[in-house]
């Protein structure tokens, strides 16, 4: 009897092992599941390798360090690079009060706005700072030009703005040397001296204002403002920004005064030449135009606080400005492709805020709102009918790499399209990732697997690259 119950016992707990066995492998590849969704939804901080110019040894030289960043989910390599280099400036002692405030990258040129105590730095320690800062952010692709600002007011030397830096293929001393005789010259009453200048131009939409560095011709001392708005008025050398001026327009007068108390300036200029009849006749803003002058200005005169615009004859309507209640109106030129309807795809150029330009959501925003400009191209929403931005669940960027997780409503979306029209939606995705945010590759998760491969159709869990073939 009781080798029964033996044997009774032993066949249950055997039973028992089972079933729990059984259970435990079914469970394992829900938590396996739910483990990889956790694990692509979070935002995945970037790498960027970056080389940097850090001043050492009290600001009287300069070395450079290799290293590499981690970028926050909405920083560009830009504003990681400025940070990093203000650290190991911080480590220092006599490293000074400045900070990062902001920095717009706007086209190739990169507008850096700074915070403190500008007067903790002599003017050669001011130079050997900007030195660093220019050849840091030259060194990372896309940006050839440099404008900085301290407290929304132009960087100086010697009080002459430093204009738009490029990068310094010389020592810092042979630079300053350079840099300083320039500065001198410029001082000189009746002298002509060269200095690239940031002019702001309109953006094709009208919304912003594109940065544009060009080499103007001044005469010494401060009778530089008319040279500069003949160069507004004779427009952009770029056929993608907008003259926010008439070719007519011209200096009538203007007005610069100081507060003895804190330094600051302000300017009253009143530019005349038929001005508002350009402006009604081509649709452009009034105010964007003042912000055009306004912000030029800003760049090119240290300690200027506040410009008061005034267009032809009209005493009843002045435009008063502060630099910083126009910066959001900088925009830069992201890259983008839709699909036609009847087949391949093209390019377009969309301006946006510059400071929305690192973020992912705003670029698939603009995927689902076909530019107007390019209607006779019979451009289509990125996004077949019957999808929406909620059913991109994340986008993840790491080692160059997007990682897209999409529902499974996209992808049967996708699936029903003809295998042309399929691949015109993804490559439109795909080549607008790797131009607008710089990456190498892209891959696509569906709820946070690995796509099933269909047969015969791109499989969208493989490594797919910048496709320029099927660009119109």
């Amino acid at each position: 009897m009781k080798k029964y119950w033996l044997q009774f016992f032993t066949l249950l707990l055997a039973l028992c092992l089972l079933t729990g066995c059984q259970s435990q492998a079914e469970k394992q590849p829900e938590i396996q599941s739910l483990q990889q969704l956790n694990a692509v939804t979070e935002e995945q901080l970037r790498t960027r390798s970056l080389t940097l110019y850090v001043p050492q040894n009290a600001f009287s030289s300069v070395s450079t360090v290799s290293t590499y960043v981690r970028l926050l989910p909405y920083e560009s390599p830009a504003e990681a690079a400025v940070k990093e280099l203000f650290y190991r400036v911080g480590q220092q002692e006599d490293s000074g009060t400045v900070s990062l405030i902001s920095i717009a990258c706007t086209d190739q040129t990169a507008i850096v706005n700074l915070t403190g105590s500008p007067e903790d730095y002599t003017d050669q320690q001011r130079f050997v700072l900007a030195y660093c800062i220019t050849n840091t952010l030259c060194e990372i692709g896309g940006i050839t030009y440099v404008n900085i600002l301290i407290n929304d007011r132009a960087m100086a030397y010697n009080g002459i703005a430093y204009g738009a830096l490029t990068q310094f293929d010389q020592d810092v001393d042979t630079a300053l040397w350079q840099f300083s005789s320039a500065s001198e010259k410029a001082q000189e009453p009746t002298a002509l001296y060269s200095k690239k200048a940031t002019l702001y131009f309109g953006s094709p939409d009208g919304d912003y204002l594109i940065a544009e560095p060009q080499e103007l011709t001044l005469v010494g001392g401060q009778e530089m403002l008319g040279g500069v708005i003949a160069a507004l008025a004779k427009g952009s050398m770029s056929a993608s920004c907008v003259r926010l001026l008439p070719t007519t327009a011209y200096l009538s007068s203007y007005e610069l005064t100081q507060d003895p108390a804190t330094g600051a300036q302000q300017i009253d200029i009143r530019l005349e030449g038929s001005i508002y009849a350009y402006l009604t006749r081509n649709n452009l803003s009034e105010s964007l135009a003042a912000a055009s002058v306004s912000m030029t200005l800003f760049d090119f005169y240290p300690n200027l606080a506040s410009v008061t615009v005034s267009f032809d004859r009209r005493t009843d309507r002045p435009i008063t400005m502060r630099r910083v209640d126009q910066e959001l109106h900088i925009g830069t030129t992201l890259e983008l492709y839709y699909p036609c309807s009847d087949g391949g795809i093209v390019q377009a150029k969309r301006v946006i805020s510059t400071f929305e330009s690192a973020s992912v959501e705003r670029i698939f925003e603009l995927m689902f709102d076909p530019p107007d400009y390019l209607s006779d191209q019979h451009i289509e929403s990125v996004f077949p009918e019957g999808l929406d931005q909620s059913d991109v669940l994340s986008v993840s960027i790491s080692n160059e790499t997007a990682v897209i997780n999409v529902t499974s409503r996209f992808v049967q979306t996708l699936r029903a399209l003809d295998a042309s029209k399929e691949r015109d939606v993804l490559y439109s995705i795909v080549n607008t990732l790797c131009k607008s945010k710089g990456v190498n590759r892209v891959t696509f998760l569906q709820d946070g697997l690995t796509c099933v491969s269909v047969p015969g159709r791109i499989h969208l869990s493989a490594v797919l690259y910048y496709n320029p073939g099927i660009v119109r």
